[in-house]
């Protein structure tokens, strides 16, 4: 970017947000990372705040693959369960694992949805 476009740039931010545009820049002057009372994390640096949502989209990836399989396979064991009886237990207890990893997604996704709207 040469010079004039990075001084139109700034000259635009500050502009549009007198207020906002010099406080991101002295946020992003004091660390990458500030959490701000009544206002939550500020992150200024692309790379952390990638490395955050990479580690909350693997968290929903893995959780949203055990609610398939695991509501899978308790539906499996539900419907065999009548020749074997055995399986219920089986089936109650992926049943409960469906149900914990189906509140975790829902968490992640709340969070991640929450973060790239704000």
């Amino acid at each position: 970017m040469t010079f004039a476009a990075s001084w139109h740039e700034r000259r635009v931010n500050f502009a549009a947000h007198p207020v906002g545009w010099p406080l991101a820049l002295l946020a992003r002057r004091l660390s990458p990372v500030l959490n701000v009372p009544g206002f939550g994390l500020v992150v200024s640096d692309a790379e952390v705040a990638r490395e955050n949502a990479m580690g909350a989209s693997l968290l929903g990836w893995v959780s949203g693959c055990v609610v398939i399989w695991s509501s899978l396979f308790a539906i499996g064991n539900f419907l065999y369960a009548s020749g074997d009886p055995s399986r219920v237990g089986a089936a109650w207890m992926l049943t409960g694992v469906c149900v914990v990893s189906g509140v975790v997604l829902l968490q992640v996704t709340r969070k991640l949805w929450a973060e790239s709207e704000g």
